[in-house]
């Protein structure tokens, strides 16, 4: 009986080792592709050009991803923002960046919904529209946005209110926890075969001029984020 029990728990450890094994070359290819589309586009600039890979999951989840990454008794505005998530719904959360970019083990997650209303951020514009890009916003500083009392409390003029309704950022919380403020966004939708939106492509730029081709809509930058997309997509099917 012994040997029959040996013999059944040593497959399911080979079992378990082989569906990690695929998994992590699984991941592998798709963090080459977000690297090609990188270096392709941004060569020497991709510190200022990043591009984030956003993956779909589960408000749980993404708490449990910031509670192993954030350390306890620091960094309270990103612990506000963890305890905002709602466990059942569905978020948007960093599944790769490059090496070279800031802020790679980001733990923002940014809700998504069949209501347009509950997108958040321009990751969940991008989600909504399948399609968004967006130049030439206000420059706005950390210090500035810890500054800010309420959202009501800003003027319709001011940057820092008008920096959060562009990027579709009504919580101020969640606005405190970015540690950088891009002024130009561009994105597409990363879907399966079936058509189910698995995830966001998103280039987000600190260059004072935009990079993309405005007002065309993106020109060769949008062609390879709409290529690598693509190719995610068929690859997480």
């Amino acid at each position: 009986m012994w040997v029959f029990v040996l013999a059944a728990v040593s497959g399911v450890v080979e079992w378990v080792r082989a569906y990690l094994d695929d998994r992590h070359q699984f991941k592998r290819v798709i963090e080459h592709l977000v690297d090609d589309c990188a270096k392709q586009l941004f060569s020497d600039r991709q510190k200022q050009n990043r591009i984030t890979l956003f993956k779909v999951t589960t408000g749980w989840r993404a708490f449990l991803w910031s509670m192993a990454r954030l350390p306890l008794f620091q960094k309270l505005n990103k612990w506000r923002a963890a305890f905002r998530l709602r466990w059942a719904e569905r978020y948007l959360a960093v599944y790769y960046r490059p090496a070279i970019v800031r802020n790679r083990h980001s733990t923002t997650a940014l809700r998504v919904s069949d209501l347009a209303d509950e997108c958040e951020g321009m990751a969940g514009l991008v989600y909504e529209e399948g399609f968004y890009v967006v130049a030439d916003l206000p420059a706005i500083t950390r210090l500035q946005v810890s500054s800010v009392k309420s959202m009501a409390s800003l003027t319709k003029q001011d940057p820092v209110r008008h920096y959060a309704e562009a990027t579709k950022i009504s919580d101020l919380h969640l606005l405190r926890t970015f540690d950088t403020f891009a002024r130009h966004f561009m994105g597409v939708t990363v879907r399966t075969s079936n058509g189910t939106p698995w995830g966001v492509l998103l280039i987000d730029s600190e260059e004072p001029k935009c990079p993309f081709s405005m007002p065309s809509g993106g020109g060769i930058i949008k062609d390879q984020l709409n290529n690598t997309a693509r190719i995610i997509g068929k690859l997480v099917n």
